[in-house]
């Protein structure tokens, strides 16, 4: 298009060229558009613009170069641009944020960066933006945000931080964001997800909270919400959760949306089903649900509507099955059949017919040990009745040799008599008398 192709259009408002093969922007493109305050040229190739094309729409706010190749702005832009209220540069390819990059433009209030490839988020590089309430730094592939990032952003409502390579965030980071945020998305990231909770304790007034694709397979932390009581938007989809902890909503009393999907769940308890019930949006689609007696019968009696939204996984006969379409009667026992090896079963979420059964194998478990028992008891009385016999034995043969000695002794008396009685003295005696 050559310069000036509007220039009859002079109380034009809105220019959309978004989507054409635009892959450069003649001078004074725009000439006489004074009162143009809304420019798109997003998808087009253009890798780069040139200050003179903006001179003409220095009244613009709002200006949209989404997916345009851009490599960098020309600072330039951003002095003929000063009264942008809301600038897209998103999904190009910048690689690094100048720290006084958006200096000249202090009237921003959103601000879109998501899918470039800058890995730093440098000190101050926010430090003019005292108006900014929207910043999307998602998908940037950033790896470290610095402590004093956000420093002046205390008007900022939304923080997007999704899909990055970020293995940790600190509490002081946030300080700034404490009075106003309301939104904060830290999906997709590498942190663990206990850290969240020191960041919580600063952000206490936010209302949507987006942790999903942490990969959070030992569970949550019960404390983790306990200083967000207003959030009313929880997303912690595919986070690789086997059970749900319903006690961790017990702080979120205003809580309209939850979102569960795509998670590992085959289960849900009574607590978490009641606790379910009074949440008006409840995701909990693309989860593996295993359809038995032991697994589903608390969501069964269920009339909330994320029911349609719970599509059966196992057992294979009622693979694809909605649960609101079921009946307990075609429901069967839980069983360990191939169709719940290849869902990964783990059967955490115990209804009260799989308790029985641990009541069950308890109870063989004690009748085992009762026996064991026994048997040590029987050993135990065997070998001090052995030790019993041996003893009076012992004392048998102590007495008959006691006996026999007294009797030998008694023997060796009486001879010793009769010889005595055979001696001359005795004799001649006896024949005086």
């Amino acid at each position: 298009m050559s310069s000036g192709t509007f220039q009859h259009l002079q109380d034009l408002r809105i220019l959309t060229l978004r989507g054409n093969k635009i892959h450069q922007l003649s001078p004074r493109l725009f000439v006489k558009l004074t009162k143009l305050n809304t420019l798109d040229l997003s998808d087009n190739n253009l890798q780069n613009l040139v200050p003179e094309v903006f001179k003409d729409v220095q009244e613009l706010r709002t200006f949209s170069c989404r997916r345009c190749n851009l490599r960098n702005m020309n600072p330039h832009i951003y002095s003929l641009l000063s009264n942008l209220a809301n600038l897209d540069l998103g999904e190009n390819q910048f690689k690094y944020l100048d720290k006084e990059e958006f200096r000249d433009l202090k009237k921003l209030t959103s601000l879109r960066l998501d899918g470039n490839h800058f890995p730093v988020v440098l000190e101050g590089t926010f430090a003019f933006q005292g108006r900014l309430q929207h910043l999307n730094l998602g998908q940037s592939q950033i790896a470290k945000v610095t402590n004093h990032a956000f420093d002046n952003l205390t008007a900022l409502i939304v923080l997007d931080l999704s899909y990055n390579k970020l293995d940790r965030l600190e509490p002081i980071t946030f300080q700034p964001l404490a009075s106003n945020l309301r939104s904060l998305s830290v999906s997709g990231n590498n942190i663990r997800v206990e850290e969240f909770i020191f960041i919580l304790q600063v952000t206490t007034k936010l209302r949507y909270l987006a942790l999903a694709d942490l990969e959070v397979k030992e569970g949550l932390p019960l404390g983790l919400l306990a200083h967000v009581e207003s959030l009313k938007n929880l997303n912690l989809s595919g986070n690789g959760l086997t059970r749900f902890q319903y006690q961790l909503l017990s702080v979120v009393p205003k809580l309209s949306l939850l979102d569960l999907s795509r998670n590992r769940l085959h289960s849900l308890d009574e607590g978490s089903v009641a606790r379910m019930e009074s949440i008006p949006t409840v995701h909990l689609y693309d989860n593996p649900w295993a359809c038995d007696l032991c697994h589903i019968m608390p969501m069964l009696t269920s009339n909330a509507s994320w029911m349609t939204s719970v599509i059966c996984a196992i057992p294979n006969h009622l693979r694809g099955r909605s649960l609101d379409s079921l009946k307990s009667e075609e429901l069967s026992l839980c069983s360990s059949g191939l169709d719940y090896k290849e869902e990964g079963f783990v059967g955490l979420a115990l209804t009260h017919r799989t308790r029985l059964g641990l009541i069950a194998a308890g109870s063989a478990v004690a009748i085992l040990v009762i026996t064991m028992a026994a048997v040590i008891a029987g050993l135990l009385y065997n070998r001090n009745q052995t030790t019993f016999f041996y003893n009076s034995e012992q004392k048998s043969k102590e007495n008959q040799e006691m006996c026999n000695s007294f009797a030998a002794e008694k023997k060796l008396s009486i001879a010793t008599i009769d010889e005595i009685t055979k001696e001359p003295e005795v004799e001649d005696q006896t024949k005086v008398s």
